[in-house]
């Protein structure tokens, strides 16, 4: 037979391997920020200057959050929550740039797909819903975009597929 470690030698393993990760994680953190009430599902990010990222998220809480993150200060400059931006946990997010602004796009088990106009104002950033489509995927999981012009497709994806077709005003 082989020999095998005692529980205690196992959970020493264990805790060392625990410590090793955290000890090299501290180290490439760089900012911490609570966002939402509980877990992130759907993230998105899009680059705004050199410096500069905008962020979307959306997460179990039914909340949409809004950040501007800047690379080079590691802060956020700007940070917007929408609580019961859904009527259910969020699972999707997605940003499209349009002009000079972005369009965002959320969707969850509301199987609401919720479409937000993200401007720059004059003291930061602004975020308001346009628009609301019914769909019936009922876990979607993938928003995706083709554009063609001043309009978009997105497509919708989970169980099941749905594309829509878009014309952005503006």
């Amino acid at each position: 037979s082989l020999p095998t470690a005692s529980k205690a030698e196992e959970e020493k393993k264990d805790t060392a391997c625990a410590i090793t990760l955290a000890e090299t994680m501290s180290d490439k953190l760089i900012f911490n920020k609570r966002l939402h009430q509980c877990g992130v599902n759907g993230i998105a990010y899009s680059k705004i200057t050199s410096k500069e990222y905008l962020i979307l998220s959306g997460a179990d809480d039914q909340a949409v959050a809004l950040s501007v993150w800047d690379v080079e200060k590691q802060t956020l400059l700007v940070q917007i929550s929408l609580p019961e931006a859904h009527t259910s946990s969020i699972r999707v997010a997605k940003l499209i740039k349009h002009k000079d602004s972005f369009i965002g796009f959320t969707s969850g088990y509301d199987q609401r797909l919720t479409i937000w106009q993200i401007s720059k104002i004059t003291k930061g950033w602004g975020m308001v819903k346009m628009e609301e489509y019914i769909h019936g995927i009922p876990d979607v999981n993938v928003i995706g975009q083709i554009i063609e012009k001043e309009k978009k497709v997105i497509v919708i994806a989970g169980c099941g597929l749905e594309i829509l077709e878009l014309t952005i005003q503006g």
